[in-house]
């Protein structure tokens, strides 16, 4: 079990301001939806109305629509605090202003006591290239964290239904995983080494994807890929 820390009171309002001050991203999760709708925001501002506290969240895109057959609203959000840990806190309740969510405050913000790896879709025309048994390889990547990525096989220029033979724990070394910037030049990360953690094969596409996780990542890679994560979340951010 987590071990968990709660923060209640006047630590949330103080937590909240800093992170609208921040522009931290959060994530929002809408409960009871027909069909999952989580995404990315930023929060804008917190105020009292009469006597209580309420939150003001960015209104993401399709919200309405999908809460629009939902009340009271329930929402789960999660953020990666300064400290590098996980938060998380649902809201029940609230309404719709202009382009804000309005919400109450949660009865309390957990912070969960073990780091986790924020995943993100990567954008098209996102690579990662390995050695493997002394042999180039090239995959198309679906998401990437800190802690690792998510891909299929490239043959020429086309992802690969077969399989190219990975294992369990095979280890890959000389990795370099690029992707597109439109605001200059492709930004390119190397990667010592990697392992792969998990092999399925996706039922609707019929491809092989691998979990890759990587290994002994220095403190100047991680940074390449924080920043890296951020960015593609600023850029789904201004697509909304």
């Amino acid at each position: 079990m987590d071990n968990r820390n709660t923060i209640q009171g006047d630590r949330q309002r103080e937590l909240f301001e800093a992170l609208r001050d921040a522009q931290t991203l959060i994530t929002l999760r809408l409960r009871g939806a027909t069909e999952r709708f989580e995404r990315l925001t930023l929060i804008t501002g917190v105020r009292q109305d009469k006597q209580t506290p309420e939150l003001l969240v960015d209104s993401p895109r399709g919200f309405e629509h999908a809460s629009a057959a939902l009340a009271p609203w329930k929402i789960i959000f999660t953020f990666r605090g300064t400290d590098q840990l996980e938060y998380t806190f649902e809201t029940r309740g609230g309404r719709i202003e202009g382009k804000d969510l309005v919400l109450p405050f949660p009865e309390v913000v957990e912070r969960l006591q073990r780091r986790r790896h924020f995943r993100v879709d990567a954008p098209p025309g996102t690579r990662l290239t390995f050695t493997r048994k002394a042999q180039p390889h090239s995959m198309e990547v679906i998401n990437v964290s800190l802690g690792g990525a998510l891909g299929v096989i490239i043959r020429g220029n086309k992802t690969t239904d077969g399989s190219p033979g990975f294992r369990m724990n095979q280890r890959l070394s000389r990795i370099t995983l690029t992707c597109p910037n439109s605001d200059q030049a492709p930004d390119t990360i190397t990667i010592p080494k990697a392992v792969v953690r998990r092999v399925e094969r996706d039922q609707a596409s019929q491809r092989h994807r691998y979990g890759i996780e990587f290994d002994g990542t220095t403190p100047d890679q991680l940074r390449k890929l924080t920043e890296f994560i951020y960015r593609i979340q600023r850029e789904l951010l201004r697509r909304r």
